[in-house]
């Protein structure tokens, strides 16, 4: 294996890790996964990967197969602790991925296929992004411990590209922008958290 390969395969690691926070608070009864919305995303992701590996991503291909694996261990707890909630985004997500996976197999064109699968996916940052920035006190499914292994992963993955081809570094830049903007907010709101919590402590004369 080259350098490359072995900076690929740290950050599929850092990035299958970053479920674990997630899958942690579910076990615990402290977050309830949408099931449909899971679903779509390892549907999603699992198309990514596909036409990623086809566009030749290879030292690269190890944090969208976390990705993949991290989402369906979600969803297979969502069947036991989650809620269905198919509502309009999953449903138009859906149509989406039945489209980008017909179009591909039907006429070859994987670059259209990873491109509207990432369409999904960075659309499900959108509210993370938004509670993050509006919320300080966030709940514990938007940990920091997670954010941060999610940014590593990117990053690592960043500097195992191999080819700066449009079509290889399109993905993991993306990740790395998309999660380098939930970590510095995840981040921001930990250390507000903490400015709050020695407030209330210095307030407190039996603490």
């Amino acid at each position: 294996m080259t350098m490359m390969s072995y900076l690929g395969v740290i950050g599929g690691v850092c990035s299958l890790a970053g479920y674990v926070p997630y899958a942690r608070t579910i076990l615990k009864g402290k977050s309830v996964p949408k099931r449909a919305s899971w679903l779509v995303w390892t549907l999603s992701n699992i198309l990514i990967v596909m036409s990623y590996w086809a566009l030749g991503a290879r030292s690269t291909i190890w944090v969208p197969i976390a990705y993949f694996l991290g989402s369906l261990a979600i969803t297979l707890l969502s069947f036991k602790y989650g809620r269905q909630a198919w509502g309009k985004f999953e449903g138009l997500a859906f149509v989406v991925v039945m489209i980008s996976s017909i179009r591909w197999f039907r006429f070859d064109t994987p670059l259209i296929a990873l491109a509207l699968n990432m369409t999904i996916g960075f659309i499900g940052y959108i509210p993370v992004i938004a509670r993050l920035y509006k919320d300080p006190m966030t709940p514990e499914e938007l940990d920091l411990e997670g954010w941060t292994l999610f940014f590593l992963g990117s990053a690592f993955n960043l500097a195992a590209i191999s080819s700066w081809t449009f079509v290889i570094a399109l993905l993991p830049v993306s990740l790395f922008i998309m999660n380098g903007a939930t970590f510095a907010l995840a981040l921001r709101n930990s250390a507000k958290r903490e400015r709050k919590a020695d407030k209330e402590t210095d307030g407190n004369p039996i603490a």
